[in-house]
């Protein structure tokens, strides 16, 4: 028996349309269709919807024509081609090699932000800070600000220490309620603007992220700076101390009279961790600011004038807690 498989698909066809007209072996193809012992099986296994398998007999050979669609045997009778649906065809097609991967492979869901890329991380710990101020939920602000360090090079300076602590910053844990829908761009740092952090993967120094529950935390570690100012790194997600505060409000505090090119503020370690739930809505978010300020040739009148070099470590820590979405 030849395998029709084997024989070109023209001549496969020029035995069909052949069958269609003329009989072979003194049968005609209608006589294929009647329910004699050989077809009977084949029309059973096409009205199941299975691909049978024609035997034909020409010039004394048989033939086989194998995986013929179902439907072949009813259309060669009327003698007219099958003119396959060009709208049924399109709708089995395999997907578009346009279409998304995701709904090709069933619809997977976006991308873990433990997989971003630094670039992306830093953009979604901004979208997800900055609800805090534009969807305006419910939260509990607690502040700390105190002087871990301070050393004066003048002895006799030293008996003025506490003074000076006290004047600069209060140790106290203060904390403030804010109401869901209250604006509190004058309360959450940067104090006076519309977001809480617009840093850029340039900005910072690192950012990573790892499981907290059902979402995550992400902490921004910020690189060493000396003398930022509003328009920099650290005005984009901090409220920090600058030149001018020192030289306008904390050295008039404690008395002291400074150049303002003998002061050098240096920022170090200081970070900002926010806490997520599984929609990104800010769960916890807290900052710590940590800046020596040296102050040269300060003047200090405390009863007495005393001039001496000054070097204090200004530690602010800030912590956002129960939030009410």
């Amino acid at each position: 028996m030849k395998n029709s498989f084997l024989r070109p698909a023209a001549a496969v066809l020029s035995v069909l349309s052949v069958l269609t007209v003329f009989s072979a072996c003194g049968r005609d193809l209608g006589d294929l269709t009647e329910p004699d012992e050989q077809n009977a099986q084949m029309q059973d296994e096409t009205v199941s919807g299975d691909r049978p398998t024609i035997i034909v007999t020409l010039d004394g050979e048989q033939y086989s024509i194998l995986q013929a669609v179902p439907g072949l045997l009813e259309t060669t009778q009327n003698a007219s081609p099958t003119v396959p649906n060009s709208s049924a065809a399109a709708q089995n097609a395999a997907p578009s090699a346009t279409a998304p991967a995701a709904s090709q492979a069933g619809g997977n869901t976006a991308a873990s932000p433990l997989s971003y890329s630094k670039d992306e991380l830093v953009a979604y710990f901004n979208s997800c800070a900055n609800k805090i101020k534009t969807n305006k939920p419910s939260f509990t602000k607690e502040e700390q600000s105190g002087v871990s360090d301070i050393v004066l090079s003048n002895s006799l300076a030293n008996s003025l220490v506490g003074v000076v602590k006290d004047a600069l910053l209060d140790e106290d844990v203060v904390s403030t309620p804010v109401a869901k829908g209250q604006d509190c761009n004058g309360i959450v740092s940067p104090e006076g603007q519309s977001y809480v952090s617009t840093i850029t993967s340039a900005d910072i120094a690192d950012i990573t992220i790892q499981p907290a529950g059902n979402g995550y935390t992400m902490t921004v570690t910020m690189p060493e700076a000396t003398n930022p100012e509003d328009s920099g790194p650290y005005g984009k997600i901090f409220q920090f101390v600058s030149v001018d505060d020192v030289l306008n409000d904390y050295a008039p505090e404690v008395g002291a009279t400074v150049a303002r090119e003998n002061i050098t503020l240096r920022y170090t370690g200081s970070t900002a961790t926010l806490t997520v739930d599984a929609s990104g809505n800010p769960t916890e978010y807290s900052t710590h600011v940590n800046c020596v300020v040296t102050l040269k040739d300060a003047s200090i009148k405390k009863g007495i004038t005393i001039n001496s070099d000054v070097d204090l470590t200004l530690v602010t820590d800030t912590k956002l807690t129960g939030f009410g979405w």
